[in-house]
């Protein structure tokens, strides 16, 4: 492209606006920046190959947006697991942090989390949505010239969304395709597998546990959490570890993980590529739920200890940015009883009231 310059701004010192204008005036300089090829004399009329230039143009903005991807992807710190920005105001993050599990690392801050629109087909967060448009689609939904599975060419008004699922597909892949085993979506490529008839897709990759040591490690950061906002720690030694789903999941155990019980510990053996957030809470619950306990004893039946568990779990969730999933977990029926009855401890008593009597062996009672 000559002496054509297109590079990433420095986005330390523009605004998310002056961005999208820089990213503009890139395109509109690949357009300059084509060699306009020579016309061909066919039959005696002169045509200009503009198939071809077409071609080329489509090729150069492709490599264009790849980069303006990548540096953004470095520069907003998605290869990072440390929220430095706002992903949709791209301002600096102070105060809360709300995460979204089903994009992965998407940060937010309270403004924009309390402000976005929300996928009508997946819910996700809609970070460039329409003007004056009531139905809203993420990235992954909007209508598009390629299936989001298979990646051929489909004409927008043939392509179609699944309910509660991301993505824009095409009529093969909706009806042949395997789907993704944590997600639901047609997986055609990119999958890996983790059972004898499971797979998942490369974004589930990116969320999911996929060895020993990276459980261990999350494992480690959610005791280290409890005991610093909760005054929370287990009694036992809890190890963990990932084997395939064929060996977590039967007949007896629809979950995602199994949680083995012995004198020495508890040992929590979570499937090949579970989601971390799923698996941040269901540690934490298995942290509090021993906790309780080991203070209570065989005071109280084994369903308010599930719910105490349950109910640390929401305030972890809470506390890491996660609401959509708190919110979410709020809803389950299992163990609802139990659970709502220490969320009406804690807004009668309060949150350290509770945790308190606790630790006297004794449990906390509406007054």
């Amino acid at each position: 492209m000559g002496n054509k310059k297109i590079s990433a701004p420095n986005w330390n010192k523009i605004s998310r606006g002056e961005y999208e204008e820089k990213r503009k005036q890139d395109l509109n300089q690949i357009e300059k920046a084509i060699p306009k090829t020579e016309p061909k004399k066919i039959g005696g009329v002169i045509q200009t190959p503009v198939e071809k230039e077409r071609k080329q143009k489509k090729e150069i903005r492709k490599h264009m947006m790849k980069m303006h991807e990548d540096a953004l992807t470095k520069i907003l710190g998605l290869d990072n697991p440390e929220p430095e920005m706002c992903q949709a105001c791209f301002q600096v993050l102070q105060g809360d942090v709300f995460v979204s599990s089903s994009w992965p690392n998407l940060y937010l801050c309270r403004k924009c989390y309390q402000s976005l629109d929300r996928c009508s087909n997946c819910s996700r967060p809609v970070k460039r949505p329409i003007k004056g448009v009531t139905t809203q689609y993420c990235e992954y939904c909007k209508s598009g010239k390629e299936c989001t599975s298979c990646g051929k060419e489909i004409v927008p008004k043939y392509g179609k969304r699944i309910s509660g699922i991301r993505g824009f597909y095409c009529e093969d892949c909706i009806t042949d395709a395997v789907r993704c085993y944590y997600c639901g979506v047609p997986v055609v490529k990119n999958a890996l597998k983790i059972g004898e008839n499971e797979v998942m897709c490369k974004e589930c990759l990116l969320q999911g546990i996929l060895k020993n040591e990276q459980a261990n490690d999350i494992l480690n950061s959610v005791r280290k959490s409890l005991n610093d906002n909760f005054k929370i720690r287990s009694s036992k030694r809890i190890k963990t570890g990932v084997a395939p789903i064929d060996d977590i999941i039967d007949e007896e155990n629809n979950f995602n993980y199994r949680v083995i019980e012995k004198e020495q510990g508890i040992y929590i053996i979570a499937a090949l590529g579970m989601p971390v957030i799923e698996f941040k809470g269901m540690a934490a619950q298995e942290f509090a739920r021993d906790y309780i306990k080991s203070k209570l004893g065989s005071l109280q039946p084994d369903e308010i200890y599930h719910g105490f568990g349950k109910f640390i779990r929401y305030n972890y969730l809470k506390i890491s940015g996660y609401l959509d999933d708190a919110h979410v977990l709020k809803k389950h029926h299992e163990y609802k009883k139990e659970f709502q009855h220490f969320i009406k401890l804690d807004n009668k008593l309060g949150f350290s009231k509770v945790i308190t009597t606790i630790n006297k062996g004794k449990m906390p009672l509406m007054v």
